[in-house]
């Protein structure tokens, strides 16, 4: 008589192969799925920035250029071409405190014009002339008008100390030392020079207008 529940040797090797079938089954059931290989994530590659000149690299410095000298129209003679080269001639003589009476000077109108000379020295000085001269733009030197100082009683003669004196000077294209650059109403300016024998010993320059 078989007992029921004992163990049957038969029974275990089925179980085993539908264990095995079953196992079978799986795999091919994922495989069919179809599921994609891991991606494989490239890093982006570096960016390339221009290149630039190296620190170290040596640099040409560019030179400054020279602002061009304005060109006086032909025939034209201006007052730095009149005094072109002159230096002062050393002396114990100096101007200071240029004053003029009006910085509005209208044509053919002399305008008053007080300076301060001093005399350094221990000896007076003798021929000093006060001799005016009205530029513009490049383009004109007129003389204006001048003298022998007037401090004492003899005529250009500077006693050692500080001296008030002056003079007077005025627009004027009758005195164009070439006769051609002609003074216009405008800016321009008043060289007041201090002269000597032997040549310049000081001046002083200040604007002024010219007006009709």
């Amino acid at each position: 008589m078989r007992r029921v529940g004992a163990y049957s040797p038969s029974f275990h090797v089925l179980m085993l192969a539908t264990l095995a079938l079953v196992a079978a089954c799986n795999d091919e059931s994922l495989s069919g799925l179809g599921f994609p290989d891991e991606a494989v994530v490239e890093a982006p590659p570096p960016s390339e920035e221009p290149a630039g000149p190296a620190a170290d690299a040596e640099v040409t410095p560019v030179p400054d250029v020279a602002a061009p000298t304005p060109t006086p129209p032909p025939g034209v003679t201006t007052c730095a071409m009149q005094f072109a080269g002159e230096a002062k001639v050393p002396s114990t003589l100096s101007m200071t405190n240029l004053r003029l009476a009006t910085d509005q000077v209208p044509f053919q109108v002399a305008i008053d014009y007080a300076v301060t000379v001093r005399n350094s020295g221990a000896l007076a000085v003798t021929g000093g002339v006060l001799q005016a001269y009205i530029e513009q733009s490049q383009a004109s030197c007129a003389a204006a008008g001048g003298r022998q100082v007037d401090i004492t009683s003899t005529l250009g003669l500077i006693p050692p100390g500080t001296h008030e004196t002056g003079y007077k000077f005025n627009a004027s294209n009758a005195d164009q030392i070439d006769k051609i650059g002609l003074l216009a109403p405008g800016p321009a300016l008043v060289r007041i020079r201090l002269e000597g024998s032997n040549g310049l010993l000081d001046e002083l320059i200040l604007p002024i207008t010219i007006v009709p």
